[in-house]
């Protein structure tokens, strides 16, 4: 029985092959490549992306906007006329004192070279290089 020429190794392959490897070959690549992209896609379809605030970036609930103050409120103290000013340590005890006094503070700057905090109007905003401005984020749940 005499094997037909296809099947025969030539002198630069030693491997017999068939019309049909190529297309074999070919439609492996594509299912690979199909498989990725279906992969790709259905990951990418699980991530959530949180959009960043008008204010920049978000710390716990507040979003923060760097070199930026604004006019401190004056709705403070026993009597409610005097400026919403305080001395604190850091950022930490900040957010404590506007969570504490959440009632008026949705938004504060805080200076941590003067370690001075106030509580401001948004609408007062002006550029300083030393402080951040802090705004409350509002809760989507």
């Amino acid at each position: 029985m005499d094997t037909p020429d296809r099947y025969k190794p030539d002198k630069y392959n030693n491997v017999p092959t068939s019309d049909h490897t190529i297309g074999w070959i070919v439609l492996t690549i594509f299912l690979t490549i199909g498989v990725l992209i279906f992969m790709f896609l259905w990951v990418a379809n699980g991530i959530t992306f949180t959009p960043c605030s008008p204010t920049g970036a978000i710390f716990f609930d507040f979003g923060v906007t760097a070199g930026v103050d604004a006019n401190a409120l004056t709705s403070c103290g026993t009597n409610g006329i005097t400026p919403c000013v305080f001395a604190m340590n850091n950022l930490a005890d900040c957010i404590n004192q506007c969570n504490i006094l959440s009632a008026q503070c949705s938004a504060f700057s805080f200076n941590p070279t003067s370690n001075t905090m106030k509580i401001v109007a948004l609408n007062t905003t002006f550029g300083s290089p030393n402080v951040d401005l802090y705004a409350r984020q509002q809760s989507s749940s």
